[in-house]
Parts: structure tokens; sequence; C-alpha cells
């Protein structure tokens, strides 16, 4: 288990987050949701070690293995297939990162030259090179289509199931957080406002702030009532 300390968090006098302590489990899958500006990805930094909070305990990270994939990553000036062996020189395991996400006919291409998914595609694949305790995924599946969203999502399960760390993954899709959230992180104007087994968040949560969000994103409370 990870315990995460309260941490606060302001910019230009503005807090943005102001969260308790929670503890994470190991060889688990968390769907961290919220509105645009709720403090989830302020707050993931501070819990990868990335940014420094005003206020909390960075203790919690000694001896940890913490990974973490931004929503905007950078881009090495070299083909897709070395961008993958920078993060782990394991050739074997690029090619078959490359073949899942249907980028081997890309390995040798000038990297910068990708489009959104495709470079979306290559980031996951990067970051899932390296082994850690802790991995925290910022909207990992952006700009992919269905076929390739599903494969990644594949990708991460598995890697789950091989290293069973502690994995944070940032999404508004109900969709991808049903399919493959072990538990649900729901957060509210900077502070966490449920969290809980995936199930009982998306299909019956106890906050109204929760329901409220779901709701924007469309789910259908009804529906899964009768279910």
């Amino acid at each position: 288990m990870i315990k995460i300390p309260a941490f606060t968090k302001s910019y230009h006098r503005k807090q943005v987050v102001h969260t308790e302590s929670i503890t994470l489990m190991e060889d688990t899958i968390y769907a961290v949701i919220g509105a645009n500006g709720s403090g989830k990805s302020t707050w993931s930094r501070m819990v990868c070690g990335i940014t420094k909070p005003d206020k909390g305990d960075m203790k919690f990270l000694k001896g940890l293995r913490p990974g973490y994939l931004a929503q905007k990553s950078h881009v090495y000036r070299m083909s897709v297939k070395k961008n993958l062996m920078l993060n782990g020189n394991d050739e074997e395991r690029a090619e078959d990162f490359l073949q899942a996400l249907d980028l081997k006919r890309l390995a040798d291409q000038k990297a910068w030259k990708l489009s959104g998914g495709e470079m979306s595609k290559m980031f996951l694949a990067r970051i899932l090179m390296g082994r850690y305790d802790l991995l925290i995924l910022d909207e990992p599946s952006t700009a992919m289509d269905v076929e390739s969203t599903l494969a990644s999502e594949k990708l991460i399960l598995d890697y789950k199931e091989t290293y069973h760390g502690t994995i944070l993954i940032i999404t508004h899709s109900i969709e991808q957080a049903v399919r493959i959230a072990d538990r649900v992180i729901c957060f509210d104007h900077g502070s966490i406002c449920e969290e809980g087994p995936a199930d009982e968040v998306l299909k019956s949560p106890k906050r109204e702030e929760t329901r409220r969000f779901l709701s924007f994103l469309g789910a259908d409370f009804k529906t899964y009532e009768n279910v």
C-alpha cells in the first residue's frame, strides 16, 4: 500500500488542490475523474513527485519507483523504436509494443512526424517499457481511435498483471473507467469527493458532486439501477 499524505497547492494565490490523505493499494488500477480544473492532474503530479506541494510530506516516495506520462510528452528526434528504447533496453519488448499498437510499420520513421494518435501510442509504449511501483497515466489514449484505445487498455492491464503495481489513469471516459479500473477517485474543486470500487462509484455514487459530474459525461443512473 502507498499512503499519500494530505496535499495543498496554490497558483497565483488560488488554491487548486486541498486533499486529505488517501491510501492506494498495490495491484490496482485507479481511474481518476473530475471536471477540467478540478485538481486531478496537479494532485497526480504531486503524487509522482514532479510538482512540489505547498504542504505535504513527500517521504512516502522513498524507495518507490514512480513513472508519469503527461498529456503532452517530449518527442526525441530519433526513430519511433529508439524513442521506446530510451526507457528500457529490451528490444523484444519494444517490438511487442510496436506490434500491439500497430506501430511496427513505423518503427524506423522519424518520431516527430507521427500523427497525434500515433504519437499517443508511442508515448504509452515508451512509458510501459519501464518498471514502476507507481505509474500515473494522464489521458493515455488521447487522439486514439477505438481500436487503438482498446489495444492500449489491454497493454495497461497486462502491465498490472506483470508488475502488480499501483496505476492511476486520469480519464474523462466513463467507458474507459468501466473497462479498466478497479477503483475510482473523483475530484471536485481541488479535493477528493469520493473514492471506492469502480462499480459502486460509477453506478451508484454516494456524493452529489460525483453524480453531477458523471451525469455531465452522459451516465444514465436509471439504466444502471435497472441492471
